[in-house]
């Protein structure tokens, strides 16, 4: 039994892993979520039917082992027929139907395997030896997370949205994908046509030539340009800003895709341009060097004429709020004051973004830099250049010269890009060229520097604590915006919050509705009566457990360079220590209380440390949380077993979703703060359990 176990939970999170990659391909990264709370979803329903049919199914395991063999390809396949489409659910309800499909097709699978591991650790109570099993469960499914990453070399069969980039070029006229990479971080698809052309908020004064290109795409969206030819536009861009106003020696691109910003700051006399790329496919074809950008500034000991934060995604994705629901350690203040200090007396950091309507990225950039140079006098360190798409930031270390201003002015009025802010700045000398119904930059710009950061959308700086850059969205104005704009708001707002929101209210009515409800009909008296504390204990441990996790990868996502890396090693770290907690659970570990304890005080020494202290603090906290379950269920009595089964589901599912949109809202420190309220209410319920 053990051995079938092992295989079988290690075959289950691989198959999580590999649907994550499939939808990060097919609709955006976000939707990948959505596949975790499946498989905690099918988990608990596996403990509702176990605590209706328990006796009928206590000798199924083979049957429920082989429904999930059978059934995972079959409905993989079956998932990617639907034709959901989640940037339509505005216009078209039945979109919702879809997505509900989605959900139904793909629980099959994991109701499957989580029976068969219900009944398996049911039998493991009669017998006492319930600790040893779920560690085997445990190690199974560690050893699952990193096979799962090994499958993502591998081609995947999948289904690319319409409205991605990717589909969008190879509908073009001779448009042919050159060159394909398969790669965990990311499938990298290069495409060649004459149709297509990348010059990101071009001058609209621009009359040269455009080189030959090849488009770069990765998870099939995006699109960064690999030039061959004459590169006159790339001083036509807004990011050429900062080359007018020091000519470097040296430059650091962050995010250096196709090489096109290498490529421009070469142009503008660099004699020493290093590029930084996360991907390693990506980075062979422009000779990068692999890192992520926080983690090379923080090992290097230069200092830099001109620091780049390149263009990092594409128009459709940033219009759309695709990214709010996921963090971004580049544009943090505590990122912006290591750029900062990684320049030379006279250097310039350089971030370019694109425009918004209404406009968000470029204040909450402003803002953020505002923050990260504090009491500096700010004003004197910053300038806005606008074009009729995108903007760009400057951030000088030294206060900006009038000469550099003048520069910087007669370069833009050239190429009709609007200086918005700089030291000085008038109403009469902003809002020429791309005019606007009013001066929205140059007033925000205003009210940003005198510290009032009251606006329509978030603008608060980002934080390392709260990195969610892309997430502007405020429920106090949401009022507001359905009252103007009707069902119309949501396109203008950011997408991938308002969808991970929808998705927690949807994992949590199908929760009670398939979890709650049929197994509180099933043991209503025993709940209502004697047995609440079942309810409470592992509800809290069901949250506490995701919270840690999730805040855990989030946090790790900064020193490890990418939330892959991060989601690999936490899981598997997590998994393989809660495993070996669990074999303790019954022999050296008897109760709950003091493990509880010791997760509550590391709860709150990592919501107020730095990251470090969550890499120091991850094994032992996994300890202490593999022993919560097995000794907890080691008093409950056996028929309540399935109902304790279904009940940790219920709230991993909840809580995996519920601790994302937290962290978004309140940062990460008060969702580990809760994480650790929510063990110690369990540690106080454990003596409970048994009465």
């Amino acid at each position: 039994m053990n051995a079938a176990v092992f295989a079988l939970s290690a075959v289950v999170l691989a198959a999580q892993i590999v649907l994550m990659r499939m939808f990060s391909i097919a609709q955006w990264h976000h939707f990948a979520a959505m596949i975790i709370g499946i498989a905690l979803l099918g988990f608990g329903l596996s403990g509702t039917i176990l605590s209706l049919w328990r006796e009928r199914l206590r000798r199924r395991f083979g049957l429920c082992a082989l429904g999930f063999a059978v059934s995972l390809p079959v409905c993989i396949w079956a998932a990617q027929e639907i034709p959901f489409t989640p940037l339509l659910i505005v216009w078209q309800p039945r979109q919702l139907w879809w997505l509900f499909a989605v959900y139904a097709v793909l629980l099959v699978p994991f109701t499957f395997a989580a029976l068969a591991i219900g009944i398996a650790l049911a039998k493991a109570c009669d017998e006492h030896r319930v600790g040893q099993l779920y560690a085997v469960n445990l190690f199974g499914s560690a050893a699952g997370a990193l096979g799962g990453l090994a499958l993502c070399f591998l081609p995947l069969p999948v289904r690319i949205s319409e409205f991605k980039a990717l589909r969008s070029a190879l509908v073009m006229a001779g448009a042919r994908t050159v060159w394909t990479a398969h790669h965990p971080l990311g499938r990298v698809d290069v495409v060649e046509s004459s149709a297509l052309r990348v010059a990101p908020g071009l001058s609209l004064a621009y009359t040269g030539p455009m080189p030959t290109q090849q488009v770069l795409f990765v998870d099939a969206d995006g699109g960064s340009a690999m030039n061959r030819g004459d590169t006159a536009y790339l001083e036509w861009l807004t990011s050429a800003a900062a080359y007018q106003v020091r000519r470097p020696d040296s430059v650091l691109v962050i995010g250096a895709g196709g090489g096109a910003e290498l490529q421009q700051a070469r142009r503008f006399g660099a004699k020493r341009v290093t590029g930084v790329e996360m991907h390693p496919r990506i980075a062979s074809l422009t000779g990068a060097q692999v890192a992520e950008g926080r983690a090379f500034i923080r090992r290097s000991r230069e200092r830099y004429d001109v620091i780049e934060i390149s263009l990092l995604d594409s128009i459709a994705t940033s219009a759309t709020g695709i990214g709010a629901a996921n963090e971004m350690y580049l544009y943090t203040t505590e990122a912006l004051r290591e750029f900062v200090a990684h320049l030379a007396d006279d250097g310039v950091l350089c971030i370019t973004r694109w425009l918004k309507t209404p406009p968000r990225d470029e204040l909450r950039l402003f803002a953020t830099a505002v923050a990260a140079l504090g009491a500096d006098e700010p004003a004197s360190h910053l300038m806005f250049v606008r074009g009729w798409a995108t903007g760009t930031l400057l951030v000088k270390r030294s206060a900006f010269t009038s000469d550099e201003i003048a520069r910087l002015r007669r370069w833009a009025d050239g190429r009709l890009f609007d200086v918005d802010y700089f030291p000085r700045v008038t109403l009469a000398d902003v809002n020429r060229h791309n005019v606007m119904p009013e001066p929205t930059y140059f007033l925000a710009a205003q009210r940003i520097l005198s510290g009032n950061l009251e606006y329509l959308f978030d603008i608060r700086p980002a934080t390392d604590d709260r990195p969610y850059f892309f997430h502007f969205f405020r429920w106090k104005t949401a009022p507001h915006l359905l009252r103007t704009m009707g069902r119309e708001w949501l396109p203008f707002v950011e997408w991938g919050y308002v969808v991970a929101v929808a998705t927690l209210v949807q994992a949590a009515l199908a929760s009670v509705v398939l979890i709650g409800l049929p197994a509180l009909r099933r043991h209503g008296g025993e709940v209502t009566g004697r047995r609440w504390p079942v309810v409470v204990y592992f509800a809290c441990i069901g949250v506490g457990f995701m919270f840690v996790e999730m805040v855990m990868i989030q946090k790790l996502t900064l020193l490890l360079g990418h939330p892959l890396y991060a989601a690999s090693a936490v899981i598997t770290t997590m998994l393989l220590l809660a495993g070996l907690g669990s074999m303790l659970a019954g022999q050296r570990v008897t109760e709950a209380r003091w493990p509880a304890l010791g997760i509550v005080l590391m709860a709150g020494i990592c919501g107020l440390g730095r990251a470090e202290v969550f890499a120091v603090l991850l094994a032992p906290m996994a300890l202490g949380m593999g022993t919560m379950f097995p000794v907890g269920l080691s008093r409950v009595a056996p028929p309540l077993v399935p109902w304790a089964w279904a009940v940790n589901g219920c709230c991993s599912v909840v809580g995996a979703l519920l601790g994302s949109v937290l962290a978004m809202d309140f940062g990460f420190s008060v969702a580990m703060f809760m994480a650790g309220g929510l063990y110690a209410c369990a540690g106080a319920t454990f003596a409970c359990l048994g009465g």
